[in-house]
């Protein structure tokens, strides 16, 4: 029954789409799935839509509904990280200007280039029904990341909605006995390394129909996978890495910031042409 409980409320807490607004420490397991489904449901408006009204209505559509069904909670991190980790300040300063509910200049600007990005990769994509899996893969990828970053860094915000997802061997507020032992067992990194296992699959199928679509020599196939998959963790792991520079760890904003970071590297890899 926890299980239910745990994924409802992981639901409830990375979309507006219903399920649980409890907030459960054992929701991180679920984070990668519910990113798997939202990233095939982006990969298959872009699809579907873009069949009947062309690729630029279908790549708006796409990322546009995908931003809406999250409530625009990876974005906004976005611009708060870029407010607050790329202007030159003292350290003691950075987590206050993230905490400003006001959009800065480095903000908007990382924001529009962002987004300018993801579309032109998306249009770029090939039309066809594969792109739902290198969507659903991308966006796996994204919240593992996100989970795995809490594994691996200190979260320096107390104010941050993250520590809710936190679960400690001790304390009043350690969670249920199942959860502690989950933690003390490093559940969360099985689940986690469930969630890049489950990416590697999707990113697989998807980038062999790909080369398959394009008429390429499947000898390329591995170097364009394996370049996919990296190049995704890579722009995650980057900005984990430099906000561990800037503010010693991570916050919820970075965490937001990480997901739409590892989508946008994800979908322009999946453009490379060989």
């Amino acid at each position: 029954m926890g299980t239910f409980r745990d994924f409802f409320s992981a639901w409830g807490f990375l979309t507006v789409l219903g399920g649980s607004k409890e907030i459960r420490p054992g929701a991180r397991r679920w984070w990668w799935l519910v990113g798997l489904i939202i990233g095939s449901c982006q990969g298959a408006i872009y699809y579907f839509v873009s069949s009947y009204f062309g690729t630029i209505i279908g790549a708006a559509m796409g990322l546009g509904i995908g931003a809406l069904i999250t409530g625009f909670l990876h974005f906004d991190g976005l611009i708060d990280c870029a407010d607050g980790l790329i202007p030159p300040m003292e350290k003691s300063r950075r987590l206050e200007v993230m905490k400003d509910p006001r959009s800065g200049a480095f903000g908007v600007i990382a924001l529009v280039f962002v987004v300018l990005i993801q579309f032109s990769a998306v249009i770029t994509l090939p039309h066809c029904l594969l792109v739902i899996l290198l969507f659903g893969g991308i966006f796996t990828v994204s919240r593992t990341l996100m989970s795995l970053t809490m594994t691996f860094f200190k979260n320096v915000s107390k104010a941050s909605i993250a520590n809710h997802f936190e679960v400690e061997k001790d304390g009043e507020n350690a969670g249920s006995s199942f959860e502690r032992e989950l933690r003390k067992k490093g559940g969360f990194l099985a689940f986690e390394i469930l969630g890049l296992s489950a990416s590697l699959v999707l990113l697989g199928v998807g980038n062999y129909l790909m080369m398959k679509h394009y008429g390429a020599s499947m000898n390329l196939f591995v170097v364009h996978f394996v370049f996919t998959f990296f190049f995704v963790v890579i722009g995650g792991v980057g900005v984990a890495l430099f906000s561990k520079k800037k503010l010693g760890g991570y916050s919820g904003d970075v965490l937001g910031a990480i997901g739409v970071t590892c989508e946008t590297f994800g979908l322009v890899a999946s453009c490379l042409k060989w």
